[in-house]
């Protein structure tokens, strides 16, 4: 559960996020807490624009156009910049592969699967997701 911080300084909300995800990688837990704290991350760096954080000019994915988010081209183009991405920004990610397909259900929506290996307990695991731009622009992870 997020502790209620209002109007507190950046250490303090930096101690209550350290506080709120300490411990969550158990042996109880583990692959089930870190594929969470994994999406969720993926969620905040796929719905980056590059170029717009200060901190990190490269953080997030390049801006698309419209135009061209049919092409074949630009769908290898895109799994190119989300496997570029996650690999600088997820690093419990490895061996990262994305690929796009087409959703027979609603065929001019871009679809994309991202499979890799993540470490829990010296034992290597596939993880996958399902990766769906919607409108607006945003990425929802499945």
């Amino acid at each position: 559960m997020r502790k209620e911080i209002k109007h507190s300084g950046l250490f303090d909300r930096l101690t209550a996020l350290e506080d709120e995800h300490r411990g969550q990688y158990t042996p109880a837990n583990g692959k089930e807490a870190m594929y969470h704290a994994i999406r969720t991350n993926l969620g905040r760096v796929l719905n980056s624009r590059a170029g717009n954080s200060l901190s990190n000019e490269n953080l997030g994915l390049v801006d698309f156009n419209d135009a061209q988010l049919t092409s074949n081209d630009m769908k290898i183009n895109i799994c190119k910049n989300i496997k570029t991405v996650i690999e600088a920004y997820e690093p419990r990610i490895s061996a990262v592969e994305v690929t796009s397909f087409t959703d027979n259900d609603s065929p001019l929506s871009l679809h994309f699967k991202l499979v890799g290996y993540i470490k829990l307990e010296d034992q290597s695991s596939v993880v996958e997701f399902d990766l769906m731009m919607e409108k607006g622009r945003a990425w929802r992870i499945l």
